[in-house]
């Protein structure tokens, strides 16, 4: 049912896009150059997938593989800057922070994601003057715990990595909708335990929704209408 949802999404987006009323629409509405400074806030939904590979010290023959995949919600704040050209095109940059409570045990071990923070580029168009389709991509980080409780064992490290999305924004009266989707590869993460050897290979998939303000006059304001005057 999602999937048939976004495929007619993004077929009347393209069609909007490509009609010639919808292009008459968007260039009398859009203004060449118009920049703004944009905040927000959001509900974020992690999932992140752990490969881990562990080798006894005293037993290196010995490997064990399993994965720790575990979800979580967390919330979070972005700030950015999107200009808009060609009276329908944007190109905007972006950065956010959302806080964690994504973790799970695996063979006595706990894992833990703390917080996920990006640094990102924007391209999009907007299909009419209120409706912004846009992809994403840029730098991610995301903050890792390990611990074995038994032998005391503590690890925590800052994981970097490439992120990739997309995602749609709606102007609604003085404020923007937004729901998008991130992926994103940390590589791997080896470290040495008390007894073993680790090696973590993690990604990332975050599904957020929220709402974004911009900072001084926005000049779509002029063409909203209240639907109750």
């Amino acid at each position: 049912m999602r999937t048939i949802h976004f495929g007619a999404m993004l077929a009347l987006a393209v069609g909007l896009v490509l009609s010639p009323a919808g292009a008459r629409e968007a260039a009398a509405q859009h203004t060449e150059g118009n920049g703004k400074i944009r905040f927000g806030f959001f509900l974020n939904g992690q999932n992140t997938d752990r490969h881990v590979r562990e080798t006894p010290i005293l037993a290196p023959a010995i490997v064990t593989d399993g994965s720790a995949s575990s979800s979580g919600l967390g919330v979070g704040g972005s700030l950015g800057y999107d200009y808009v050209f060609g009276h329908r095109w944007m190109l905007g940059i972006e950065a956010d922070v959302s806080l964690l409570d994504v973790g799970t045990n695996y063979l006595g071990r706990s894992y833990r994601d703390d917080y996920f923070a990006t640094a990102r580029g924007r391209f999009g168009v907007y299909v009419n003057p209120n409706w912004l389709l846009y992809t994403t991509v840029g730098i991610g980080w995301l903050g890792k715990q390990w611990k074995d409780p038994v032998l005391r064992g503590d690890e925590s490290k800052t994981l970097t990595g490439v992120t990739v999305g997309g995602g749609l924004e709606v102007r609604w009266y003085h404020m923007t909708l937004f729901a998008e989707y991130l992926y994103a590869d940390f590589g791997r993460w080896s470290f040495t335990g008390p007894t073993s050897r680790l090696a973590l290979d993690v990604e990332s998939h975050a599904i957020r929704g929220g709402v974004k303000f911009a900072i001084g006059y926005d000049y779509r304001d002029d063409y909203l209408r209240d639907p109750y005057k």
